[in-house]
């Protein structure tokens, strides 16, 4: 779970970044935007296989969970920063706002439904393709690589056991997330 969420967290940092950087040049936007575009369109089986041949079994669900939650991220904030009020924007110039006040008070409102959005879909996301990847790469000593086990060996108790597992975590995640997001002032439901 640390490494699912290690991995959420990367990518929530790297995407909201990498968005940034689009958002205010063009050439940054024409670096990224293919390379984010290919993980997006990258089938997760093919992807995992793919990590296996470079990382260890045990990392895959950090690096699979970043590669998958990482255009969700881009495009969502990409897209708030680009429905900023745009007279907001000139009457902040026309007045000389700093940065800081223009994206604390201009930018942050209008991208943060964008961000939670994101989030909200990328844990969950960031949850089922790692345990997926752990699966795929039978990652000993996860949760994939447990449910992988009693898959082969027919354990179907163990199976289901495992999935309840899964299903309660991800649950839990996503309750601790929306409770979260109500704190910070989100509408999240």
């Amino acid at each position: 779970m640390g490494r699912i969420l290690l991995g959420f967290g990367l990518a929530m940092a790297g995407g909201a970044l990498v968005a940034v950087g689009s958002a205010s040049s063009r050439v940054v936007h024409r670096v990224f935007s293919p390379a984010v575009n290919v993980m997006n369109a990258m089938p997760l089986a093919s992807f995992v296989l793919l990590v296996l041949f470079m990382f260890r079994r045990e990392n895959l669900s950090l690096v699979v969970s970043f590669v998958m939650v990482l255009p969700v991220v881009y495009h969502n904030i990409y897209k708030g920063i680009h429905t900023t009020d745009a007279a907001l924007l000139e009457m902040a110039a026309v007045f000389r706002v700093p940065f800081w006040k223009r994206a604390l008070h201009i930018y942050w409102p209008a991208v943060a439904p964008f961000v939670f959005s994101a989030a909200s879909v990328g844990i969950g996301f960031a949850w089922k393709s790692g345990i997926s990847a752990e699966l795929i790469g039978a990652a000993r000593g996860t949760i994939g690589g447990y449910l992988h086990r009693a898959q082969v060996s027919i354990q179907t108790v163990d199976m289901y056991a495992w999935t309840i597992a899964i299903v309660a975590v991800s649950y839990a995640i996503d309750r601790g997330f929306s409770w979260g997001a109500k704190k910070w002032g989100a509408k999240y439901d």
